[in-house]
């Protein structure tokens, strides 16, 4: 036989979460441009803050069922949060070379191989 399923306690209203959290992500925003040694744009700072949420909303609700442990259960959610921003910018890298390298294969496939044969100089 096996388990019984784990039922999670009543979750809380999302919104209400989101508007307690928000303040913690802006801080966490401002802080990782403010204290950064390279120059951040703000969309740099936008995209990575919007990857960090979306990623730990997916980790969190991901492994809610399968961590009992709370605080493990926020280290996940914070190291996925922290990573998510460098893996957004791997995957766009990616993206972008896998992309440039169909079009300079589609590009080599377009270019003449040469002088078609039987030709020859014009006028004759």
């Amino acid at each position: 036989m096996s388990a019984a399923p784990v039922t999670p306690p009543e979750s809380p209203d999302l919104w209400a979460d989101a508007v307690r959290a928000a303040p913690l992500g802006a801080a966490a925003f401002l802080a990782r441009g403010l204290l950064s040694q390279e120059r951040l744009s703000w969309g740099y700072l936008v995209r990575s803050g919007f990857a960090a949420a979306v990623v730990a909303v997916i980790v969190g609700l991901a492994i809610r069922d399968h961590i009992a442990s709370e605080s493990l259960r926020f280290a996940c959610v914070g190291l996925a949060g922290f990573s998510a921003p460098e893996l957004v910018d791997a995957a766009i890298r990616w993206t972008k070379a896998k992309a440039e390298a169909k079009v300079r294969e589609a590009e080599a496939k377009l270019k003449p191989r040469g002088k078609a044969k039987g030709t020859g100089k014009r006028g004759r």
